[in-house]
């Protein structure tokens, strides 16, 4: 599992990079060719990472029969969208605003990476689902384990950030192209996806502990849930309350986690965009000035939407626990 996690890691970290090499080595060109290279090189370097992603956290089992259809699917639409990036890249290649080279590395990394994160996904949800949910305990919500997951996060964002400033230092004293703000923002990008991996694995495994604690009883999950998330007045037995406050408290365990990795994500995303405007190209000045503007409207909104459902669902745990006196 350790390595199965690591390997997906590297392979949504590596066609990030590769998207960039484009953006950087992407030279003067009609106003057409350059957002071709916009859409290649965004879409190349995404496909991979979003690929991985929902793999590896959804629920869709690719040996039963409808899972498989469902699975195909997928398959097929990642490789209609790689397929879509690759011939945008070659026309910015045959229009001369691009190395031969960087758009055939750009093309092959994005294509193997975007499979390999797909079986790395598949491996790691095989793995989960493969291990019984193990129930809630108090020691799961007790501060000194919460604080050790945090923890894990920090160190993995630190770690990675000082070798990924090691890494870019050395190669930006190889080539001497990059300034210190794209060579920072770059490391920070890295770091802050890889960290973000880290978050996904600690959720993850609670998430998990969600379904089993309503029986598959749907009826009961969205009456319970309404309940919990949305504090929608209905009548709950004495069953459904005690499973409304587990619910509650699993939920307050992980849905920390699940906000940082959202964050860290935009922000990877956004230092990527920093480290191209750094890098002094201006082919896609346009392209990263409105990308960090919706980057940074969706975090505005997006950390008071994560810190009112947390608010809300402690609310309803405070409000059990002061009826239960």
């Amino acid at each position: 599992m350790v390595v199965a996690s690591a390997g997906l890691l590297l392979a949504l970290c590596i066609p990030v990079g590769v998207g960039l090499l484009v953006a950087l080595n992407l030279d003067d060109a009609p106003d057409g060719v350059h957002w071709l290279a916009i859409f290649g090189a965004a879409t190349l370097g995404l496909v991979p990472v979003l690929a991985g992603t929902v793999v590896a956290s959804w629920n869709v089992d690719p040996r039963t029969a409808r899972g498989r259809i469902r699975f195909v699917r997928f398959v097929l639409g990642v490789a209609v969208v790689e397929l879509a990036s690759a011939a945008a890249v070659v026309v910015v290649s045959a229009a001369g605003a691009l190395p031969v080279w960087v758009a055939a590395l750009a093309i092959l990394s994005s294509i193997l990476f975007a499979g390999l994160g797909i079986w790395l996904g598949e491996t790691i949800r095989r793995r989960i689902a493969q291990t019984e949910p193990e129930e809630l305990t108090l020691g799961d919500l007790a501060p000194a384990s919460v604080r050790r997951k945090w923890r894990r996060i920090v160190l993995s964002f630190i770690v990675t950030l000082a070798v990924s400033l090691v890494g870019a230092l050395l190669l930006d004293g190889l080539s001497g192209d990059s300034t210190l703000l794209g060579v920072v923002a770059l490391a920070v990008a890295i770091a802050a996806i890889v960290s973000g991996g880290v978050c996904l694995g600690i959720y993850l495994p609670l998430v998990r502990r969600v379904p089993p604690l309503f029986s598959n009883d749907l009826d009961r999950q969205k009456k319970i849930v309404g309940v919990v998330w949305k504090g929608q007045n209905i009548e709950l037995d004495p069953a459904e309350t005690e499973v409304a406050i587990r619910y509650a408290g699993m939920v307050v365990s992980f849905l920390p986690f699940q906000a940082a990795q959202s964050v860290l994500l935009f922000i990877g995303l956004g230092a990527l965009r920093v480290a191209s405007l750094a890098s002094g190209n201006t082919g896609f000045l346009v392209f990263d000035v409105i990308f960090l503007g919706v980057i940074a409207i969706v975090l505005l909104a997006s950390v008071p939407f994560w810190v009112m459902r947390l608010r809300r669902v402690r609310g309803y745990l405070d409000d059990r626990s002061a009826l239960a006196r």
